[in-house]
């Protein structure tokens, strides 16, 4: 990871650049695709800054198996591995359990 001015970027292990330094903070999502915040909400991007997703969850987790939790208007909602929001953000909670959730 490189801190230039108060933001973070990432760098590969041979030095090549892989995000910018525009982020406030980088998570991995998955081996492709990093969760980043950016003016306090959560977006996915790949190499090369290539947005996935556009900057309005409030958090995203990382990936439970295939799929993950995200928080959109203060609600909760399902993504999977392919970045498709599957369980739209309405409820309160999710519990995720293998390949099954609780939602309420």
């Amino acid at each position: 990871m490189l801190k230039k001015q108060g933001k973070i970027g990432l760098i590969d292990f041979c030095g090549e650049q892989v995000l910018s330094n525009v982020y406030d903070e980088i998570l991995w999502y998955n081996k492709s695709t990093f969760r980043v915040k950016k003016e306090g909400k959560w977006a996915l991007v790949q190499k090369g800054d290539q947005q996935k997703t556009s900057f309005l969850y409030q958090h995203i987790s990382p990936l439970m198996g295939q799929l993950a939790l995200f928080r959109k208007a203060g609600k909760v909602g399902i993504m999977n591995a392919s970045i498709e929001e599957v369980v739209t953000a309405q409820y309160a909670h999710i519990e995720i359990n293998g390949n099954t959730a609780k939602a309420y």
